[in-house]
């Protein structure tokens, strides 16, 4: 499965990507091809008119929140040194961790309201929904700021417990996001994200049969506050405390390579 970031060589030089500008373009056209921004094949339907021409290209993949480069099939002479380069240059241009964000969030798949509407149906909470579903989209993953003030910051982690029902209290561990580790381990839990916000949603379907079941409120909704406040929430952990990142403001630069 094509990843973020994905691209195309003929190995002449050229380079082959679904850019911000074409990813508007298509969405405004209601994407009638159904074309995935991260992967080769549409990339191949999308700029030779054949999907199969896939093949007929070298095919690479780039994690810039990593760095790691992978070469994802070799089909004409390898260029991957200079793809590399490439790649790496694309990416050198983003000064802030903000910048990268913004960039990637044009690859992340949209909802189609009107089609989730029909399939949702009649339902009593359907409005709560697609709401829901609205106020996800407009997370801004890991904003800057200040170290939260962490009592404050506990109380929250309380309610998110109690809404649970987990009848335990946690320490609150405030930690920073520092090394390309930290951010490697943040992002893939932000992508992995999408499943609380699948909870959240499912939840919020048959919140009033699960009220009756004694949940007052949709505690995967609450857990969602913490990221819409740009925290990165890991949960309780053998420390029996339960673990936030946040970002610095003094540590927003991207700490990036030099490429010659």
């Amino acid at each position: 499965m094509c990843e973020f970031f994905s691209f195309s060589t003929n190995a002449k030089g050229e380079y082959f990507y679904f850019k911000p500008e074409d990813i508007k373009k298509i969405r405004t056209e209601g994407n009638p091809k159904n074309l995935d921004f991260n992967s080769h094949t549409s990339i191949a339907e999308y700029y030779f008119g054949d999907s199969k021409l896939e093949d007929k290209h070298n095919k690479y993949e780039y994690n810039p929140f990593t760095e790691e480069f992978k070469i994802d099939y070799i089909n004409l002479l390898d260029d991957s040194l200079q793809a590399k380069l490439w790649v790496e240059n694309l990416f050198n241009k983003f000064k802030t961790k903000k910048d990268l964000i913004n960039f990637y969030q044009n690859y992340i798949e949209q909802v189609d309201y009107k089609q989730l509407e029909k399939n949702l149906g009649n339902i009593p909470t359907k409005i709560d929904v697609i709401n829901l579903i609205k106020r996800i989209e407009k997370i801004e993953w890991f904003k800057p700021q200040k170290q939260p003030i962490k009592a404050k910051l506990q109380l929250k982690i309380d309610s998110i417990l109690k809404a649970f029902k987990l009848d335990f209290k946690a320490e609150l561990q405030i930690n920073s996001l520092k090394t390309k580790k930290d951010w490697a381990s943040a992002w893939a839990s932000a992508r992995a994200s999408a499943r609380d916000s699948a909870w959240a949603s499912e939840f919020e379907v048959v919140k009033n049969l699960m009220k009756k079941k004694g949940y007052k409120t949709n505690p995967f909704k609450k857990l969602l506050e913490l990221w819409e406040m740009g925290l990165y929430p890991i949960g309780v952990l053998k420390d029996k405390k339960f673990h936030i990142y946040y970002v610095p403001l003094n540590k927003n630069v991207i700490q990036t390579k030099k490429v010659v």
